[in-house]
């Protein structure tokens, strides 16, 4: 079993993030739980503190993935891996001047996973 670290999923669909968790799971994370918007993610960002947050860039609800990251990185400074399936390149202008978030394209690779988590937990 890995350290107990918090990771929170924030992806809207809801088979993907169930996917995602356990896959978390069996990479040996025991705490990890998800929400399907960041309106929704801010909310368990305050009262619970995880350690990293996954999170698609495109969300239900108001705030996109890369808005969302924004105010976490601006309040919380936690690390947060956004996904899509864009690939980095479409993405690199919005999301470098973020701080504290780095990049996997989904579909997510289980081994570039667990590679990242365990150099930011």
């Amino acid at each position: 079993m890995t350290e107990d670290k918090a990771i929170l999923i924030v992806e809207d669909e809801v088979l993907t993030a169930m996917s995602l968790q356990h896959d978390l799971k069996r990479m040996g994370y025991d705490t990890c739980s998800y929400v399907t918007s960041g309106e929704k993610a801010l909310i368990m960002i305050a009262e619970s503190k995880p350690a990293v947050v996954i999170m698609d860039i495109s969300l239900a609800g108001k705030l996109t993935g890369l808005e969302t990251a924004e105010e976490i990185g601006v309040e919380y400074h936690i690390p947060i891996i956004l996904t899509s399936g864009y690939d980095y390149a479409e993405l690199s202008k919005d999301i470098e001047p973020l701080e504290n978030v780095y990049f996997l394209k989904k579909p997510l690779h289980k081994s570039e996973l667990a590679s990242m988590l365990k150099t930011l937990l």
